[in-house]
């Protein structure tokens, strides 16, 4: 949980519980094969971690056809990485919950990272270099749940 000792700030949003699996939504120019090696397997880029980095909630109701129907399609093909809540928050990331009307209640979030004082706990939109080489290690730890074309 987020927020100074005795401050009384909870900055982390409780309803992306412990152990939770979460999805990370990856288009195709942020996994790609490096140009410099010749037949190098596509890999995860930080560029997946830059600006907003929201999430969704792997809840009952979601599922890879529902992904590709949000929007009118905009995400159908987008690759899958699936994560672990608690290993985003050991990366020093917190989820902040962001209503958006074509995702289900309670499910869409953004990663953000804690700044501030210990008395004035805030949240920073951008994630630092250490965190988003976190996200990618834990990103190429495993096979994306489904990969971009």
């Amino acid at each position: 949980m987020a927020g100074g000792v005795g401050s009384g700030v909870v900055l982390d949003d409780q309803r992306v519980r412990p152990s939770e699996k979460i999805w990370r939504l990856i288009f195709s120019h942020w996994y790609i094969a490096d140009p410099n090696i010749p037949n190098s397997p596509r890999m995860l880029q930080e560029q997946a971690f830059s600006g907003d980095v929201s999430i969704v909630r792997v809840l009952p109701h979601m599922t890879e056809q529902f992904v590709d129907s949000v929007y009118s399609g905009k995400f159908k093909g987008c690759g899958i990485l699936e994560l672990n809540a608690d290993d985003v928050r050991k990366a020093g990331l917190v989820f902040e919950y962001d209503h958006d009307p074509e995702w289900r209640q309670d499910t869409h979030f953004v990663l953000r990272r804690v700044g501030g004082t210990v008395q004035q706990p805030q949240l920073q939109k951008k994630l630092n270099s250490t965190q988003k080489a976190e996200l990618v290690r834990l990103g190429c730890a495993q096979p994306l749940r489904r990969e971009p074309p």
